[in-house]
């Protein structure tokens, strides 16, 4: 969810299922009090999903994010971009994408730059290319 909070208003965050993750981030605005918690600078906060929380604009506008789900139960791993359940699988597509790059890059140089000239474009795999209206 995007909050967007105008002058000392005030919003309630019903309570939801304990099982769910809530982080709001409070990214923009003079400041804002979170269950009875004031903060005045960009903060990212983890709060209970199961209880009522009460959010307060300190000023002028806050602008907060609230991010919510039910974790995936699953182990993860990171590399670099990639993000998969074991290192082994993590090490595999490593492999793959230093073989093919998912499909080959299409241009003479990993760091291509066509210029300021040349509009937005996408290359498809089959050839066609693609350029917004």
């Amino acid at each position: 969810w995007h909050i967007e909070m105008a002058d000392n208003s005030k919003i309630i965050l019903p309570a939801a299922s304990p099982e769910l993750s809530r982080t709001l981030y409070f990214y923009a605005g003079s400041g804002i009090r979170v269950a009875n918690r004031s903060f005045s600078e960009p903060m990212a906060f983890d709060v209970c999903s199961d209880k009522e929380i009460v959010l307060e604009c300190l000023g002028n506008f806050a602008h907060l994010l609230l991010l919510q789900g039910k974790p995936i139960a699953q182990p993860v791993v990171q590399s670099g971009p990639f993000v998969m359940n074991s290192r082994q699988e993590i090490l595999q597509t490593i492999a793959e994408f230093k073989k093919t790059q998912f499909g080959a890059w299409p241009w003479p140089r990993a760091d291509m730059v066509h210029g300021f000239s040349t509009k937005r474009f996408a290359l498809h795999a089959n050839g066609v290319r693609e350029e917004p209206r």
